[in-house]
């Protein structure tokens, strides 16, 4: 049975990285000075606290209590989606899924992801069809992998979210969008539709 999403409610954290605030479940409130009345509430935050594991990679994870925190963490090329990225955010979704309740994933440096990474698509173009297919499996197999977790998985999106970002925010249970997020399904543009 999935937790209660029901109560979702955005706060700025202490950082001021406007983070959300995400109850999975009971009846408080979230307190007054940001705090947390149970243990059941996380935060789509990822700057700060102690990062477990893969923190140098192309997709970084922590956990707070029964919150998983997944971040995209290509913030020089806006997220862009690589083979590497793909494998990595399909086996942190299943890692963490094993011990939280929910996983909330976001991108670095103020954008979800931009989609394929076109220099990375165009080297292994290069290097004939077979290579380029483990950038679309790997990707493919990290958004089946939230139709399959137990758990819900929430995007929160800011700045882009085109092409393969737009495709993972709406494979995700909840999408928490910011009113001045771009979201674009381009893969008109590449005849990929």
């Amino acid at each position: 049975m999935l937790p209660n999403l029901s109560s979702i409610r955005k706060r700025a954290c202490s950082a001021d990285h406007g983070c959300v605030a995400v109850r999975v479940g009971g009846a408080g409130q979230l307190g007054a000075q940001g705090g947390d009345d149970d243990d059941r509430v996380g935060r789509a935050c990822l700057p700060g606290g102690p990062v477990t594991e893969n923190a140098d990679g192309v997709v970084a994870t922590r956990q707070e209590g029964t919150v998983g925190h997944v971040l995209l963490n290509r913030p020089h090329a806006m997220n862009a989606i690589t083979v590497e990225l793909g494998r990595k955010l399909e086996q942190a979704l299943r890692a963490l899924a094993r011990t939280a309740s929910v996983v909330v994933v976001r991108g670095a440096g103020g954008n979800f992801s931009v989609g394929g990474d076109f220099k990375e698509l165009a080297r292994l173009r290069a290097a004939g069809a077979d290579a380029v297919r483990p950038l679309f499996e790997n990707f493919r197999r990290a958004c089946d992998a939230i139709a399959e977790l137990p758990v819900p998985v929430i995007a929160v999106v800011e700045g882009y979210a085109m092409a393969g970002g737009f495709e993972l925010m709406q494979a995700s249970d909840v999408a928490l969008v910011r009113s001045d997020a771009v979201l674009a399904d381009n893969h008109t543009n590449f005849a990929q539709i």
